[in-house]
Parts: C-alpha cells; sequence; structure tokens
C-alpha cells in the first residue's frame, strides 16, 4: 500500500515504518505500519507520523475491493454515476467558456498596462508589480482549465459497461490472490487503486479505483476470446471511490 496510501494532514504518500514493543515476557516484537513519508525523511517540522497498522490498513482493502467486486448492485451504481457524469457536458461547458473569457480579459488587462507604462503613466516597479499578479491570475485560470478540458475530452469516449467493471474487478481479484510474491500484489495494487485516504483517526476513509487502458488490457481476455465490448482503443482514465 505504499504510496497509495495518502497522509491525512499533508497528503504525502504514506510509506512503511516500523516500531519495537516490549512484550510482559521480556521478549520484543516488530509492528509495521504505513507512516506519513514526509515525517519520515524531514521529521515533526514537516508532518507527524499519523502510522495505521499495516495489517488493519492491507485486510480492509482487500475486504472492499472483494465486497465491491461481488456485489452486481454496488458496480451497476458506480457504472451508472459514471455514464451520467459523462453525458452531462452541459455544466462543464458553460464553466470552461467563462475561464475562457477570464483568460482572455487577463490578456487584455496585460496589454493595457504595458500601454500604460510606454506612455509614462506607471513606473518600471508598478508595471513589475501589476504584471506579476496578472500572470498570477492568468496562471490560476489556466490551471483550473486543464481538468475541465479532460472531463470534456472523456464525454466523447465510449461508455462504461457494467461487464467491462465486473470482468476486470474478477480478474484482479483472481490473479491477486494467485500471486505468490509481495511485489507482484503491490504492483496489481499499484495498477488498480489510484489512491486511498486515511481519516483522522487513523482509519481508511476512502480508496479510489481507476480504470485506464492498462488496466482493462491487463484483466481483460484479449483477441478473439475477449468477452467484453467496450472500445478503448483511445486513451482513457476513469476513477471511481469503493
Amino acid at each position: 500500500m505504499t504510496g497509495l496510501l495518502r497522509c491525512p494532514s499533508c497528503g504525502a504518500g504514506m510509506v512503511l515504518g516500523r516500531a519495537t514493543n516490549k512484550n510482559k515476557d521480556g521478549s520484543k516484537r516488530v509492528l509495521e505500519y504505513y507512516v506519513c513519508g514526509a515525517w519520515k525523511n524531514k521529521g515533526t517540522a514537516a508532518c507527524n507520523s499519523n502510522g495505521i497498522r499495516t495489517n488493519y490498513a492491507d485486510e480492509y482493502v482487500l475486504s472492499k475491493i472483494s465486497h465491491f467486486t461481488n456485489n452486481d448492485m454496488l458496480i451497476k451504481d458506480v457504472v451508472d454515476r459514471i455514464n451520467a457524469v459523462n453525458k452531462d457536458v452541459s455544466s462543464p461547458l458553460q464553466e470552461y467558456n467563462q475561464i475562457k473569457k477570464s483568460i482572455d480579459a487577463a490578456s487584455n488587462k496585460k496589454d493595457k498596462v504595458l500601454s500604460l507604462f510606454e506612455d509614462g503613466v506607471l513606473s518600471k516597479s508598478e508595471l513589475v508589480d501589476r504584471l506579476a499578479k496578472i500572470n498570477e491570475e492568468k496562471q490560476n485560470l489556466e490551471n483550473r482549465l486543464s481538468p475541465i478540458e479532460r472531463q470534456l475530452n472523456q464525454s466523447n469516449k465510449a461508455e462504461i459497461s457494467f461487464k467491462m467493471v465486473k470482468e476486470v474487478m474478477t480478474n484482479f481479484e483472481k490473479v491477486y490472490k494467485e500471486s505468490i510474491t509481495t511485489e507482484q500484489r503491490k504492483h496489481l495494487l499499484q495498477l488498480i487503486i489510484n489512491k486511498i485516504t486515511i481519516k483522522d483517526r487513523k482509519k481508511i476513509d476512502t480508496i479510489q479505483i481507476q480504470l485506464n487502458n492498462n488496466v482493462v488490457s491487463r484483466f481483460t481476455l484479449k483477441g478473439e476470446e475477449k468477452s467484453s465490448d467496450d472500445d478503448f482503443s483511445s486513451p482513457f482514465l476513469v476513477c471511481f471511490e469503493i
């Protein structure tokens, strides 16, 4: 789960940590935790440990994945919600157009400020200050625009089907159980999980599953035997929580 779990305080990836406890009989036992990566690298100046026991986290995540995989109603609900969002582009399209207008307005402001400087109305220091503010405003708008553009592009993709999601999740669970090494299992989890968030009380909050071309190709049948009818020849990415 290292790298997938996110620190509830700073959002950094959680890494493996160990603590040694002494038993009543004097013997020692080593306990494993997932701890904040920023805390482990930089100490309390960066964050707190926010440790969560590895055995609890591993068992909880696998249990949630298994429960989702074997519950057709949950899968259908997720598929319906994803397809409904992809079809409804009216709201993001309006926001996209508004942000584009704001970016154009910021560019016009920049031209006006330069004109004022050339006319001697603004000093060089005033010019630098105003341009810095306009550039920051424009950058913030462009940062907001990027995810909306991705959403609008995604709306033109093929619908996600119940059959595909069920097949991917079922085959993932099968392959995971058949995996022998820790590294194999870690790789499989990193393929299908985007991120895991933790509550302040050191409990798992959300598990975000990701479906993309690589995941679908890895966990569905290939060639003529391919059982899924979904066409994902173009790049795509879908994330949902379980």
